[in-house]
């Protein structure tokens, strides 16, 4: 069986820009396009996709210590 040490890494970055992507989502139709209302489901998506995402990660660091 093959180990990829960087998968765990690869998955980190891919769950960011997911974040990142709905976020800019975000501010495209809110400034841009002026859409409201439905539109912050798509920001809300994304901060807790990013706030889990750094919980996560502050977990793991804390447990390589």
């Amino acid at each position: 069986m093959h180990f990829d040490a960087n998968r765990g890494t690869r998955n980190q970055l891919r769950i960011w820009l997911v974040a990142a992507a709905l976020f800019a989502g975000w501010f495209v139709g809110k400034f841009i396009l002026g859409k409201e209302g439905f539109i912050h489901v798509v920001l809300l998506c994304a901060v807790s996709i990013a706030v889990v995402q750094f919980v996560h990660d502050r977990r793991a660091a804390a447990a390589r210590r």
